[in-house]
């Protein structure tokens, strides 16, 4: 049977999922939901990396752990990022004819999403109201000098508020290779060039694929 799932006609499930991502306590959800599942501890990286499996591998893999917990607790959002990817069968490496490939949609919306989010209203927002500001742009966010990372992050947040809706959680991380950076500069004489890395993460998106969306899902 087919649903119409209107954007403000959102289920109690569907709502919990949006506070979780929004409030940044979705991995530990998952990580305790788990934990009750195989009676066994999930690290943070453990439990990303589960989640990243449910989302970007074909649906057929219906014994994952996480896709269990997903169906039990987040129904109706499982449909719809099944729905999404129903012509995804297998993986680019399990493909021996990659013209037949039909690829991941699900996470190629996300990507479009992200580099439209970051290139053109990010950077967009920050050069217009701070030229001179160093800008490198990141898969998961964007790197900036010391002292302007919080004139990044305030402009990351409005306009994930903007077109997501929520602010979601938003965090500014030293880069990893800010010291080797540090070091090459000050051995050549010049002023330490310091990285802050402002990232936010896909699951944002994955709000506003919910939130905007007038959508048809299969009640599997």
């Amino acid at each position: 049977m087919l649903v119409k799932f209107q954007s403000r006609d959102l289920l109690g499930s569907t709502l919990k999922y949006i506070n979780l991502v929004s409030t940044g306590k979705f991995y530990e959800f998952m990580a305790n939901e788990l934990q009750k599942l195989n009676n066994k501890p999930w690290t943070r990286e453990a439990v990303n990396w589960e989640v990243f499996k449910v989302f970007f591998n074909p649906p057929r893999y219906k014994n994952l752990e996480g896709r269990k917990v997903l169906k039990k607790h987040f129904p109706e959002v499982l449909r719809f990022f099944t729905i999404i990817n129903y012509g995804f069968k297998m993986t680019k490496n399990q493909t021996k004819n990659l013209s037949n490939y039909k690829g991941n949609s699900f996470a190629r919306i996300l990507q479009r999403m992200e580099s439209q989010t970051v290139l053109d209203l990010i950077c967009v927002d920050l050069k217009e109201r701070y030229p001179n500001i160093p800008l490198i742009t990141l898969h998961d966010g964007i790197a900036t000098t010391i002292g302007n990372q919080y004139l990044v992050k305030e402009s990351i947040e409005g306009i994930l508020e903007q077109e997501v809706g929520i602010k979601g959680i938003v965090e500014i991380e030293w880069e990893k290779w800010e010291l080797e950076g540090i070091q090459a500069n000050i051995q050549r004489g010049l002023d330490p060039f310091i990285l802050f890395h402002i990232k936010f993460t896909f699951l944002n998106y994955t709000i506003s694929l919910i939130m905007k969306l007038e959508f048809f899902h299969y009640a599997i």
